[in-house]
């Protein structure tokens, strides 16, 4: 059995329906030991004001960071994994037009506290709950492992797919958050390398000449030159989008 990756192909049967209004989905056991431990070692760090290098921090209760795209092998394995049990394309698990749907994935047990909840979900008042679950898990739709939609299949928002975290009682909480857009990058959008760096380098010189406030540059670039801010604004340095947010909770106590 691999260690590196996921061993088991996407198992259906697995899949628990647990509201239809939001459509919410639990998959038990979507993720290794190995991987959970993999994604954990991989947390939030802060940096130490006096040695510079990068601490745990001691007081903040939460702290998250953010995963490239197929950031290593271990990655690039749930994220095909995600694709598989959602039926939607990793091109998707990027930026591009509203959110369809996410995925929240969590890493460790909690000893209390730390549910996912929905309040507006139509099954919150049936939905059993033990004396395990907090007061705040006790008021909407809990689980923990989801997949749930933003969008009706019409493509109209849900609202009922409002949802939020109740805090860390005792323990600590991880997770890992896939977000899935609507459509994926278009190519065609794309612009070539040499163009890019061209107009970054003219986008640099007009923010240095309107920093210095050189007035009369200003005013006959924008008589001459109609829409060349807004349009060398476009090509500014962008940092590249990242796929998975990996968060933890703890509690304050």
């Amino acid at each position: 059995m691999k260690t590196g990756s996921s061993s088991a192909p996407f198992d259906p049967t697995r899949v628990i329906q647990l509201s239809w209004h939001p459509r919410a989905f639990i998959y038990k056991g979507f993720l290794t030991s190995y991987e959970c431990d993999h994604l954990i070692t991989l947390k939030s760090m802060v940096a130490d004001n006096q040695s510079g290098k990068s601490v745990e921090s001691e007081v903040r209760t939460s702290s998250g960071m953010f995963l490239r795209k197929a950031q290593d092998e271990v990655v690039a394995d749930i994220e095909a994994m995600i694709a598989a049990w959602t039926f939607l394309p990793k091109a998707n698990q990027q930026l591009g037009g509203h959110r369809i749907a996410t995925v929240l994935m969590y890493l460790s047990d909690v000893e209390s506290g730390g549910e996912t909840v929905f309040p507006n979900a139509d099954g919150k008042l049936t939905q059993i709950k033990d004396e395990s679950w907090s007061d705040c898990a006790k008021n909407g739709f809990a689980g923990d492992a989801l997949l749930f939609f933003s969008l009706h299949p019409d493509a109209t928002t849900d609202k009922k797919s409002l949802h939020g975290s109740c805090p860390v009682i005792k323990g600590e909480k991880w997770s890992a958050t896939k977000w899935i857009h609507v459509r994926a990058f278009s190519k065609s959008r794309r612009r070539s390398a040499m163009g890019i760096v061209l107009m970054r380098i003219i986008a640099a010189v007009w923010r240095r000449l309107v920093n210095a406030k050189r007035t009369l540059i200003t005013w006959w670039v924008r008589m001459h030159l109609p829409g060349f801010v807004e349009r060398a604004a476009t090509y500014a340095p962008r940092k590249r989008p990242f796929r998975i947010l990996l968060g933890s909770m703890k509690s304050d106590g």
